[in-house]
């Protein structure tokens, strides 16, 4: 393992929020009785507020944030990605930020929440029951979201505890191999995102014939830009790649790549060179 404990950090994200939806249990039954089946082959779900544009920032809004959040780290656990610690103080203010607009467009929803309620008893009209919404506070209750950042336990950090003597360096190997195990895990995924994307830019730019969209190049840049701090094992050779991905695609504008049938191809060429000097370090 290459001492993750002093150079990584675990980043979490969890997101609650109302769904705005709901089973019917009387029109779930009518359905069933209507086709003459059980209630579990089928059900009626209905939207509590039809018409919440409000709503549906925020649910859009969470996409985003979740976006974000795979984007800058790699698989670590359940609910948790794995970063480079010298990222944080690039990532947690602009974290922060989201989470803070992301809490101004819930507190826009529910003020819009007493006039969407009573839109819905019109759109819903028999199936709307009062019982189904709950009043303002109760609602603020179901919106939460909660980033966090953390150490990894140094796995030699048992060894010091007096009461485990006679487990420590069982524990302390344990803890070693899970963390190498999900090292590699990670590592991984930092090599196929940077695969995939050589590999998809060679398949654009190598038909002259292929339109390609702006967002190619974007894209690529944008990795470029987040794949240092994600390289949490200073792999040597995928940096060397990322640079090779860098100096030979990202200085040109989409534009000059359509435009000079000359250069996409040597673009193209350079990126096979990339995909076979990857196949060197990475079985993609």
């Amino acid at each position: 393992m290459s001492g993750l404990s002093n150079h990584a950090l675990l980043m979490s994200l969890n997101i609650s929020q109302w769904t705005a939806r709901k089973r019917d249990k009387q029109e779930t039954a009518a359905l069933a009785a209507r086709h003459g089946t059980v209630e579990s082959a089928a059900s009626v779900n209905k939207s509590l507020l039809p018409m919440a544009h409000s709503l549906d920032r925020i649910h859009k809004m969470s996409g985003a944030i979740r976006t974000e959040f795979y984007r800058t780290t790699l698989p670590w656990g359940e609910g948790q990605g794995i970063l480079k610690a010298d990222a944080y103080l690039t990532i947690a203010p602009r974290f922060a930020d989201l989470k803070n607009e992301w809490y101004d467009t819930v507190e826009h929803f529910l003020r819009d929440y007493p006039i969407l309620q009573q839109d819905a008893r019109v759109f819903l009209n028999t199936m709307y029951k009062n019982e189904d919404y709950p009043d303002v506070e109760q609602l603020r209750a179901k919106f939460s979201i909660d980033i966090g950042f953390s150490t990894l336990p140094d796995p030699n950090d048992c060894r010091k505890i007096a009461s485990l003597t006679g487990f420590a360096d069982e524990m302390a190997e344990q803890i070693a191999k899970q963390y190498s195990s999900r090292e590699q895990s990670a590592m991984q995924e930092a090599w196929q995102r940077l695969y995939d994307t050589v590999s998809k830019t060679h398949e654009r730019l190598s038909d002259p014939k292929n339109v390609f969209r702006n967002s190619l190049i974007d894209n690529a840049r944008d990795l470029c830009s987040v794949l240092p701090s994600l390289n949490i094992s200073n792999d040597a050779n995928l940096e060397t790649l990322r640079r090779d991905l860098e100096q030979s695609l990202c200085k040109y504008q989409p534009d000059h790549l359509r435009d000079d049938e000359v250069l996409r191809e040597e673009v193209s060429d350079k990126m096979a060179d990339i995909m076979a000097k990857m196949g060197a370090f990475y079985n993609a």
